[in-house]
C-alpha cells in the first residue's frame, strides 16, 4: 500500500485516547455536537473507511456529527499526486472522492491544496460535495480560481448555526508554503488580522470554529487574539496535541496527520443554543476496529490503479540519465525551483538507481527517490554551506552531497581531510560570504548530519519526488538531457596534513582522468587486489575512486589510502573473488563499461581495449600479456563485493567467495609488504580506440 507514514517517535502507543473537558456547570443540555477533525491527511487514503465507520458510530450517539478537514489533503501518495487515468489530469480526485463518501462536512484549503495548480484545485472544490472555505486570500485575478467562500454556516440537528471561518499559513514572503508559479494572480494576507474582520459571526451562530491551516502555535496566537471563537480546529504543524488547551477560553485542537488519529470535540448546547461545555479527544485510528465496507471498497479501487499511474510517461529522450552527477543535480534543481529557494543538496545514498532510461515514468522517479523525503528549508550563510558540505565529505571520505545552484570545489590535504571548501555560483562567481541563503535539504540530510544554519530550518512537507516529477514535466526534453553534461563538484589536493608513513612511491597516487583509463591509484588497489589474495585478476570500480585527488610522489600515507582516494572504503567493503570464462570475463567488463559510458574498471594481471562509437562503448578486449584472452579457460578475478552483483548480473559464474577482510585491510597489507613502489604505477593499463 503505497502511502508516507509519520514516524512519531513512540508517542502514544499504549494510551490512545486523550481527553480535555471544560463546562460551565449544570445548565439543561438541549444538544450534543461532535466535531470529527483530521488534518494534513496527505493523500493517505487508507484509513477512509475506519473513519467513515466511526462517524456512523457517533451518529447513533449523539445528536449531530460533523467530520471537517484542516487542510493538506494532497501530496503525499502517487495515488493520489499522480492521479492521471487515460491522459486526463485528475489529481487529488481519489481524495475528495473518499472525503465525500466518509461524510466530510467542510475544509480549510491548506498550502499544499495549491500544490497541482489552480485548474486543479478548482476541479477539486467543484468535485467536493463540501465547502472548501478561505478567508484571508483574494482570487479575484486568478486566471483559473475562483473566489472561494470564507466562511460556511452549518446548521445541526436542531437547527443551531455553527459557523467554520478557513484560514491558512502565509510566509514572510506572503504566500503559503507552496510553489509561487501555483499563485498567480493571488493575493494572502496576514490570517490573524483577517479572522478579527469576521468577528461579527459570533452573533451569528451558536458554535464558532476556526477552521485553520497555520500551526499551533499560530492558532494559539489566534486564540489569544480572538476570544469570541469557541474552538479552533487546526493543521499544518501536524501537531499531535494530547490534551487541546484552552486559551482565551478558545479550545485549540489538531490531530497529527497522515489520519494516523481522528480528533473528537464534544460541544454541548443549552436550550437557546449557547455553549454549556466543551471535551475534546483524540483517538488512534488503529483502535477504530471497524471499517465501511463500501469506502474500503473505494479505496481498493484507486489502489488498484496504480500500475497505470506510474507508467505515466513524464519525459523521453535520446538516451539514459546516467551517474549521481546528472541525477543528484537533476533532483536538487527540482527541488530548489518548485521551492523558489537559492540551493539544494542531495546525499549520494539518497540517489538509489545508476541511471533513467530514456523513458521517464512517474514509476521510475520514485524508484529513483523511493523514500518521500520530505524538504525542509534552511536559512544558511556560505560558512554554514561549508560545515554542511565538509561533514558529507569527511564522513564517506568522498563527495556525498549533490548540489542545485551553485558548485562547490573541495580541497583535501595529503592525509585526506578537507583543508577548504571554495564555493561559487553556476557562473563561477564566488557566494557572497555576507548572504543569507534559502539551502533546501531532505528530512534525512535534516536528521542526519551534522551542520551550522540560521534558523531551525522550515519543514515545506513537499516530499521530494513530487518536485521531481513535477520538474520534469515543466522542463523541455532538451533541458533534461543537458544534465549528463553536469560537473558542479570538484576536488584538489594541497600539501600538508601528519599521518603514519607506510610506503613510498616514485609516482604521485592520483585519480585525475580516472574516466579516460587507468590511474595510478586504480592500479595499486587493483595491484593489492591480486597479490594479496593470489589471483589471475584485479579490479577496482572506477566510479569509486574519489575525483581530482593527485597526491605527490614520496611518503605513502595510511590516512590518505584511509579517506582520500577509495569511496568504498567508507563502507567496509570486502573482496569477492569469482571463477569464470574469459569470454564471461569481457562480458562482465563490457556491460559495465555500457553503463559507465567508458573503462568503468581498473585492473591488474591484464589490459584492456574499449570500442568506442559516438561516444558508446561497443565493444570490450581484455588481454593477457599482450595476447587475446581465452575464451575457454577459466580465471580468478577479484571484485568489490558490493558491485560485484552488477558485474556478475547475465553472466555465468563457474564460483565465487568472499574475503573476510575488507579492501581497506587488503590494501594495507600489500602496502606494508612492499613498501616501494616504482613506475609500474603509472601504467596504461587501459586503451580507448575511437
Amino acid at each position: 500500500m503505497l502511502n508516507r507514514k509519520v514516524k512519531l517517535a513512540g508517542l502514544f502507543l499504549i494510551a490512545a485516547l486523550f481527553i480535555t473537558s471544560v463546562s460551565l456547570g449544570a445548565a439543561e443540555v438541549e444538544e450534543e455536537v461532535v466535531f470529527l477533525h483530521t488534518n494534513d491527511e496527505h493523500g493517505v487514503i487508507e484509513n477512509f473507511d475506519r473513519i467513515a465507520w466511526y462517524r456512523q458510530q457517533a451518529e447513533e450517539e449523539y445528536d449531530t456529527v460533523f467530520l471537517v478537514s484542516g487542510g493538506d489533503a494532497f501530496s503525499g501518495n502517487p495515488v493520489v499526486d499522480e492521479y492521471v487515468i487515460d491522459d486526463e489530469n485528475l489529481r487529488g480526485k481519489p481524495m475528495v472522492g473518499l472525503m465525500n463518501l466518509a461524510g466530510y462536512n467542510a475544509m480549510v484549503i491548506g498550502n499544499h491544496e495549491f500544490d497541482y495548480g489552480q485548474d486543479i484545485l478548482q476541479d477539486r472544490m467543484e468535485q467536493a460535495e463540501f465547502p472548501m472555505v478561505l478567508a484571508n486570500f483574494d482570487a479575484e485575478d486568478a486566471p483559473y480560481l475562483e473566489q472561494p467562500e470564507p466562511y460556511a454556516i452549518l446548521e445541526t440537528d436542531k437547527g443551531f448555526p455553527v459557523a467554520f471561518l478557513g484560514l491558512v499559513q502565509v510566509t514572510e514572503a506572503g504566500i503559503p508554503s507552496t510553489h509561487p508559479g501555483n499563485l498567480d494572480g493571488i493575493e494572502f494576507f496576514d490570517p490573524v488580522d483577517t479572522a478579527l474582520e469576521y468577528e461579527f459571526l459570533r452573533d451569528e451562530a451558536s458554535i464558532f470554529v476556526g477552521l485553520t491551516h497555520m500551526g499551533h502555535s499560530w492558532d494559539r496566537d489566534l486564540a489569544e487574539a480572538m476570544g469570541s471563537l469557541d474552538l479552533i480546529i487546526g493543521g499544518h504543524s501536524h501537531s499531535v496535541v494530547e490534551n487541546p488547551p484552552l486559551v482565551n477560553d478558545v479550545l485549540v485542537a489538531q490531530a497529527g496527520a497522515d489520519t494516523n488519529y481522528l480528533g473528537k470535540i464534544v460541544v454541548e448546547l443549552g436550550s437557546d443554543g449557547q455553549v454549556l461545555s466543551r471535551r475534546g479527544e483524540l483517538i488512534a485510528i488503529d483502535d477504530i476496529a471497524e471499517a465501511d465496507p463500501e469506502v474500503t471498497a473505494e479505496i481498493d479501487y484507486y489502489e488498484g490503479q496504480v500500475d497505470e499511474i506510474f507508467s505515466r510517461e513524464l519525459a523521453h529522450l535520446d538516451e539514459s540519465l546516467s551517474g549521481d552527477m546528472a541525477l543528484g543535480s537533476l533532483m536538487t534543481d527540482a527541488a530548489l525551483t518548485e521551492l523558489d529557494a537559492d540551493f539544494a543538496v542531495q546525499n549520494a545514498g539518497g540517489i538509489r538507481v545508476s541511471q533513467l532510461e530514456p523513458e521517464i515514468t512517474v514509476g521510475s522517479v520514485f524508484e529513483l527517490e523511493p523514500f518521500g523525503n520530505e524538504l525542509v528549508i534552511y536559512q544558511m550563510n556560505a560558512d554554514d554551506i561549508r560545515s554542511l558540505l565538509q561533514f558529507s565529505y569527511e564522513r564517506r571520505s568522498t563527495v556525498d552531497l549533490y548540489v542545485g545552484g551553485l558548485h562547490y570545489e573541495v580541497a583535501v590535504n595529503e592525509i585526506g581531510l578537507v583543508d577548504h571548501i571554495n564555493l561559487y555560483y553556476p557562473d563561477g562567481t564566488p557566494l557572497d560570504e555576507d548572504e543569507v541563503y534559502e539551502m533546501v535539504l531532505s528530512s534525512y540530510v535534516a536528521d542526519t548530519y551534522e551542520y551550522t544554519a540560521r534558523d531551525e530550518g522550515y519543514n515545506t512537507y513537499r516530499r521530494h519526488n513530487d518536485t521531481i516529477i513535477d520538474f520534469v514535466e515543466r522542463i523541455s526534453e532538451e533541458e533534461l538531457a543537458r544534465y549528463n553534461d553536469e560537473d558542479r563538484i570538484s576536488t584538489t589536493s594541497v600539501p600538508g596534513g601528519e599521518g603514519t608513513e607506510i610506503g613510498r612511491t616514485e609516482v604521485g597516487l592520483s585519480t585525475e582522468g580516472m574516466d579516460r583509463g587507468s590511474v595510478s591509484a586504480g592500479n595499486l588497489k587493483a595491484d593489492a587486489v591480486r597479490h594479496v589474495l593470489d589471483i589471475d585478476f584485479g579490479t577496482y570500480p572506477t566510479d569509486q575512486l574519489n575525483s581530482g585527488v593527485d597526491l605527490d610522489s614520496g611518503p605513502v600515507y595510511q590516512e590518505a589510502l584511509e579517506f582520500a582516494l577509495y569511496g568504498s572504503f567508507a563502507y567496509d567493503n570486502n573482496v569477492t573473488v569469482a571463477t569464470v570464462t574469459g569470454e564471461n570475463l569481457e562480458k562482465m567488463f563490457h556491460n559495465q563499461n555500457q553503463w559507465y559510458g567508458g573503462p568503468a574498471t581498473q585492473v591488474s594481471g591484464m589490459t584492456y581495449e574499449v570500442v568506442m562509437e559516438d561516444g558508446d562503448p561497443v565493444e570490450t578486449r581484455i588481454y593477457v600479456a599482450g595476447e587475446r584472452i581465452d575464451p575457454e579457460d577459466e580465471y580468478t578475478v577479484g571484485f568489490n563485493s558490493y558491485v560485484y552483483q552488477f558485474y556478475s548480473e547475465g553472466v555465468d559464474v563457474i564460483d565465487s567467495y568472499t574475503t573476510d577482510r575488507t579492501e581497506l585491510e587488503i590494501l594495507l597489507d600489500y602496502v606494508e609488504e612492499v613498501e616501494e613502489f616504482g613506475e609500474e604505477l603509472a601504467e596504461d593499463r587501459i586503451t580507448i580506440i575511437e
